[in-house]
């Protein structure tokens, strides 16, 4: 990132770290709020055709838990973690540019051992083999100034409330004030028109290598001198 966007990034953090937001129960993820955080995003992954793949059919909370867990930990100084309404009912979490992937050994060492102890070493292989392949299809649609949505939730008791827009709100307007694009991706069709609506489009649809999962690729570009306004 460049120096300006360095400085607008402080200036948010504190922002959210603040009771400025609090009126809509915005918050900055710190790294004692992982867990607790992670709670309501493995509720709303519960049956998520990814982790259906990566974690067996009707996919529950509890090994999704600890995948993003590892995942999040591994990489907590590249992440930025906006929560909205109670318990962090929706979650948004968003990758500094130039992320190359989970790095292996933190993953390892924040839950990834647990994980193939509990569940299996196939557990880990998928989640190689959709690694590989997500990394790939971001290398394709993000560059040096492209920050990536890694995964934005809500609890399934309190969707549909304008929740995910308060949680993404607060970065979506730091991208169009430093000119800077987001990448993401989904695996489900019916999440496409929201993005979407978020102004993401859509560049590439796939499927993860092996299944019948389906990958849609989506990015967005910063909204400079407009007066569209995300609701």
């Amino acid at each position: 990132m460049n120096i300006l966007a360095n400085e607008q990034l402080k200036i948010l953090k504190k922002r959210l770290s603040s009771d400025e937001l609090n009126t809509d129960k915005v918050h900055y993820m710190r790294p004692q709020d992982i867990n607790n955080f992670l709670k309501s995003a493995a509720l709303a992954y519960e049956d998520y055709p990814l982790f259906n793949y990566l974690v067996g059919k009707d996919s529950k909370a509890e090994p999704i838990k600890q995948i993003l867990r590892a995942s999040v930990k591994s990489s907590k100084t590249k992440i930025i973690g906006i929560s909205a309404g109670e318990n962090a009912s929706a979650l948004a979490l968003f990758i500094k540019p130039n992320y190359k992937g989970t790095p292996a050994f933190p993953f390892l060492i924040y839950g990834g051992i647990k994980l193939i102890c509990k569940y299996s070493l196939g557990m880990v292989f998928r989640l190689l083999n959709y690694e590989k392949y997500a990394m790939h299809m971001k290398e394709k649609y993000s560059d040096d100034n492209c920050w990536y949505l890694y995964s934005l939730t809500v609890h399934p008791d309190y969707q549909h409330k304008g929740l995910a827009t308060i949680a993404l709100k607060p970065m979506l307007d730091f991208f169009d004030t430093t000119g800077q694009s987001c990448y993401l991706e989904t695996n489900k069709l019916c999440n496409v028109p929201m993005y979407e609506h978020y102004g993401f489009k859509l560049m590439e649809t796939g499927k993860i290598p092996g299944t019948d999962v389906v990958h849609y690729a989506m990015r967005r570009e910063p909204r400079i001198n407009s007066d569209e306004e995300i609701k």
